[in-house]
């Protein structure tokens, strides 16, 4: 009985041993002239003071939104011509908040 116990705690200390082993074995991907590559990415895009952060957020976030808004806003223009025939002003402004200001807000 003692015996068996021994033979399944070398068993497992064994595999644990295996395990680790392996684990030091795996090559890694240590490139460091990657990693200062992104490195040098991310400073280039980073702001320094407050004009470039405001230029930082315009194109990161409000361009986007506005060039969506614009598309939302045509399409939603042709689409009231084509039905009713006229435009409600109430239309392009639910498009402006709901899909600028709110998400400039948000972000």
């Amino acid at each position: 009985m003692k015996n068996k116990k021994l033979v399944i705690l070398l068993a497992i200390v064994l595999v644990i041993i295996l395990g680790v082993a392996i684990y030091f074995a795996i090559p890694k991907n240590n490139n460091n002239a990657q990693k200062e590559e992104q490195k040098l990415e991310l400073l280039k895009n980073m702001p320094i003071d407050r004009m470039q952060l405001w230029i930082f957020i315009t194109k990161k976030k409000i361009k986007p939104c506005a060039v969506m808004t614009a598309i939302i806003i045509a399409i939603r223009i042709i689409i009231t011509l084509a039905a009713y025939r006229n435009i409600y002003l109430s239309d392009i402004l639910m498009v402006l908040v709901f899909n600028l200001i709110v998400p400039v807000l948000i972000a």
